[in-house]
């Protein structure tokens, strides 16, 4: 069964007992989880869009015709690696 909600006075000062500021350490890193997995599925879903997003201009500034995917093919190892790079730095301002 849920607890109802506590209907306490906010401090005018802003202070709030530790249980509190560790209450909101909680949810606030459930929701940086949250985020990261998700973002973290979305980049692994479109991981060579993100690859040629970024490495097109440079391609095309030195005249090769051809996608990222095309001039070299990474190993899987890699490609985990840079699909958990996206997955962390992509929601790193969301609060």
């Amino acid at each position: 069964m849920l607890k109802p909600a506590r209907n306490k006075e906010k401090d005018p000062e802003g202070r709030m007992p530790l249980a509190e500021h560790l209450r909101e350490l909680r949810n606030r890193l459930a929701k940086a989880m949250l985020a990261i997995v998700v973002v973290t599925a979305v980049a692994a879903f479109y991981y060579n869009d993100i690859i040629n997003f970024f490495t097109k201009p440079v391609l095309e500034s030195v005249g090769c015709p051809k996608t990222f995917a095309e001039v070299a093919k990474m190993p899987e190892g890699k490609q985990c690696a840079q699909i958990t790079i996206n997955g962390l730095l992509a929601p790193s301002p969301w609060r």
